[in-house]
C-alpha cells in the first residue's frame, strides 16, 4: 500500500503572513513519502465562520476523500522543526498504534 502524508491547516485570511511562514517553513523539509497540503482559509468564528474544530473536521473529510494514509495538523502560527514530520513518518512505518 502506497502512504500518502496530508498536512492540514486551518487558517482566517487575516493570518496570511502566518500561514506563509509555515509554507515555507514546511518547503524545506525533505519527504520520503508522498504528501499533500490542505488549507482550509476561511473567517473565524468570532466573525461567523466555523470553529476550529469543524475546520479541522472538513480538514480530514478531505484528507480521506484524496486518500491520506496519515495525517497531520499544524496551526498557522506552528513553525516544525527540520526532522519533525520525517521522524513521524518514520513511526508510522513501525508496529505502532499511533505516533
Amino acid at each position: 500500500m502506497t502512504s500518502l502524508f496530508a498536512i492540514l491547516i486551518a487558517t482566517m485570511p487575516e493570518r496570511k503572513s502566518l500561514l506563509q511562514r509555515l509554507l515555507n517553513a514546511l518547503d524545506k523539509l525533505s519527504f520520503d513519502d508522498e504528501h499533500l497540503i490542505i488549507i482550509y482559509n476561511t473567517k473565524g468564528e468570532k466573525q461567523g465562520g466555523p470553529t476550529t474544530g469543524a475546520k479541522r473536521n472538513r480538514l480530514m473529510s478531505e484528507a480521506i476523500r484524496e486518500g491520506a494514509t496519515h495525517i497531520a495538523f499544524f496551526d498557522d502560527d506552528d513553525l516544525p522543526g527540520p526532522t519533525y514530520l520525517q521522524r513521524n513518518l518514520e513511526a508510522t512505518k513501525g508496529d505502532y498504534d499511533t505516533a
